[in-house]
């Protein structure tokens, strides 16, 4: 996902979705800190040498909750590179040079509507987000209509696989051979 998202911003692209649905991304919070690590490490990485005014990577949380169980479990500590915010709370700084937002659960209409406030401010006196914008999805369900269109720069969804158990799979297919 990370090689997606620089692959993507490299070649221009502004708005983009990264749509993983995993279960196990859903429900233990410790893998979701280590994808979303792994997703912004080529960004911060890179940006991390430039002598410029905007060289970090926000992440946005829709709840403060996720915010710090992701700092709780984080390896990345480096505040100069990777700034942690949520939604609503004007999260966007401009020294920010790329901002992930982590996608609300997909009953969550209050944080469903600080995203697209953000996205796309009602409020004449806000500005668009002129950064680079990613959208993290890891629910197990798309993610609600946008404001603005994302090109998707990563998918991921489980394969479904199905398999025989047993000791000798050669009696299993003696049964459609007699026929």
């Amino acid at each position: 996902a990370g090689s997606a998202i620089l692959a993507a911003m490299l070649g221009g692209k502004q708005r983009m979705l990264v749509d993983v649905r995993d279960a196990e991304l859903s429900s233990d919070p410790e893998t979701l800190v280590q994808f979303i690590e792994l997703a912004i490490l080529p960004i911060a990485a890179g940006l991390e040498g430039l002598q410029s005014t905007r060289n970090r990577v926000k992440i946005v949380f829709p709840k403060v909750s996720q915010l710090l169980e992701y700092r709780r479990t984080m390896a990345l500590a480096a505040p100069e590179v990777v700034a942690l915010s949520t939604l609503g709370f004007d999260p966007v700084e401009k020294r920010d040079k790329i901002v992930v937002i982590v996608a609300p659960e997909p009953d969550d209409e209050e944080g469903f509507a600080a995203m697209k406030e953000l996205l796309l401010p009602t409020d004449k006196n806000k500005q668009l987000v002129q950064q680079p914008v990613v959208i993290l999805n890891y629910h197990m369900v798309p993610v609600a209509i946008l404001p603005v269109e994302f090109e998707t720069a990563y998918q991921l969804h489980l394969l479904s696989v199905q398999f025989m158990a047993g000791g000798d799979a050669n009696e299993y297919f003696q049964q459609f051979r007699k026929g």
